[in-house]
């Protein structure tokens, strides 16, 4: 069930992809077609699942999962790392359309397209018992980012690049809160996870570049 829910919300963020790049300036000016968009976002799926796959059996040592055959069957062995899938995706955008002047338009057009499948990842996630309303919580939470994003990408408020930096620090908040509250993960160092670890080294990162494009002249 959930991932036929996951495939319907992608649909919808592929809408959205759509409707946010058709008739972009930054895009028009830098002469990057609809088909380059969609040809960048077919590489880029592939290489989520990849990394998304690979961090799950990674973070939950699901050594069983190593075969060729059972990495690629999801429908009978499922998981997937959201943080892995979204920023292998976000990584491979980057190379892609490391050259373009719009790069940081780009990638700010992708968040806001594909921002809904963050937001519906959030009720999948296993909380320990008593905790119901974090999920609930955080989803108000990130509909109201997306609210700002999308006031934000249409008025300017922030510049460019500002709004994926922003997503990299909320999900990786929400991987933090995630793995901490599962009441199951596997740790590696201090009682963290391989997640955890690279999402508190993620999340100042994310804060500096963002004060330091913000202050971009």
């Amino acid at each position: 069930m959930e991932i036929v829910i996951y495939i319907i919300v992608t649909f919808f963020c592929c809408f959205l992809l759509y409707y946010f790049s058709k008739q972009d300036f930054v895009l028009l000016r830098q002469n990057i077609s609809l088909s380059q968009i969609f040809d960048a976002l077919s590489v880029s799926t592939l290489s989520a699942f990849l990394m998304g796959r690979a961090l799950y059996v990674v973070n939950n040592l699901k050594s069983d999962l190593l075969s060729f055959l059972r990495f690629f069957h999801i429908w009978k062995y499922p998981g997937i790392s959201m943080f892995g899938f979204l920023g292998g995706g976000g990584l491979c955008l980057f190379l892609i359309f490391a050259k373009k002047k719009g790069l940081s338009r780009i990638c700010d057009i992708f968040t806001i397209s594909f921002f809904p499948l963050f937001a519906v990842s959030i009720f999948f996630e296993k909380y320990m018992h008593g905790l119901i309303f974090l999920p609930i919580l955080m989803f108000i939470v990130a509909v109201a980012f997306f609210i700002f994003f999308l006031r934000s990408h249409h008025k300017y408020i922030l510049r460019d690049g500002s709004i994926s930096l922003i997503f990299l620090l909320l999900l990786a908040l929400e991987t933090i809160a995630s793995q901490y509250f599962s009441g199951v993960k596997n740790s590696i160092f201090m009682s963290l996870s391989i997640l955890e670890m690279l999402c508190i080294i993620i999340v100042p990162a994310s804060l500096v570049g963002l004060v330091i494009n913000q202050r971009k002249k």
